[in-house]
């Protein structure tokens, strides 16, 4: 009797090793951190015209349109001392998209 006894306390010890083994086992933890790779910066221009010119001796007005597909912010680049104070820029930035549109207009320079 004492060595079925012993027995079954050996397979219930074996078995309860086994499926604590087996629990630990299926943690989640060997995943890593998920990897988004971001998107390309794409524009497209919309508009028919693919040049913009402003006259310098009257208030002019153009409109851009565009898609794309990150987030947007127009800079005036004056880095080379253009004087581009003349140049009046309406929506600088906006969010991803299609249809996107920009008002650019030019006053007259004295």
């Amino acid at each position: 009797m004492k060595a079925i006894n012993f027995i079954n306390w050996k397979y219930i010890g074996l078995t309860g090793c086994l499926v604590a083994s087996l629990l630990t086992a299926c943690g989640d933890d060997e995943t890593g951190p998920e990897v988004v790779t971001p998107l390309e910066p794409k524009l497209e221009i919309v508009n028919e015209a693919s040049t913009f010119s402003f006259s310098s001796a009257g208030n002019s007005a153009q409109v851009l349109t565009f898609n794309a597909n990150q987030d947007w912010h127009i800079v005036l680049d004056d880095s080379e001392g253009v004087d581009n104070s003349w140049v009046v820029l309406f929506e600088r930035e906006g969010t991803a998209g299609e249809g996107n549109k920009v008002w650019g207009a030019g006053g007259g320079r004295s």
